[in-house]
């Protein structure tokens, strides 16, 4: 009985030869395909690596959701340039804002340009965009007192131009992350 399950199968091969080489050659291409596309995901991954590095001669990894203990851990071959937090949310007219805190390194590689007030000094405050459509139309002054989501509130320090991450002479000023 040991060797009954090995020595039918071996009689249906030989039986079946045609339909045991097309299993073989239908398993050997979807293998090639499988290899294939992996070298396809690599190959693209590779490509857009090193575009990086020849657009900037650096490359960014975003990390999220890391405790303060993997923020501090040391990584071979990265540095941490900044960091920020998410503090809440906010909502204004129709549109809900996410209120952010920036660390100095950070904040150093984005340009903020103040219209009124000061930087933020302490945990209590926030520099607020002037009115846009991303921010509500809301017009925010210095005094003012954003409330968010979870009933924290902060004091408006400053009125900031509208911040845009999304242009890349911000993200890369002066070449760095």
């Amino acid at each position: 009985m040991k060797r009954f399950w090995p020595t039918l199968t071996l009689r249906i091969m030989a039986r079946e030869k045609g339909r045991t080489l097309a299993s073989f050659l239908g398993n050997l291409l979807a293998v090639t395909l499988l290899l294939a596309a992996l070298m396809l995901f690599f190959s693209v991954q590779n490509g857009l690596v090193e575009g990086e590095l020849a657009d900037t001669g650096r490359w960014k990894v975003i990390a999220s959701d890391l405790t303060p203990e993997e923020l501090d851990a040391p990584r071979e071959g990265f540095s941490l340039v900044g960091s920020y937090q998410e503090l809440g949310t906010l909502l204004v007219g129709h549109y809900t804002a996410v209120v952010a805190g920036f660390d100095q390194a950070l904040l150093d590689l984005i340009p903020v340009t103040l219209l009124e007030g000061r930087l933020p000094e302490t945990e209590g405050e926030v520099l607020a965009p002037m009115g846009t459509a991303s921010s509500g139309g809301q017009n925010w002054a210095v005094g003012d007192t954003i409330t968010l989501a979870d009933g924290r509130s902060f004091t408006v320090c400053g009125v900031m131009e509208q911040l845009s991450l999304e242009e890349p002479e911000i993200v890369r000023q002066g070449g760095k992350y």
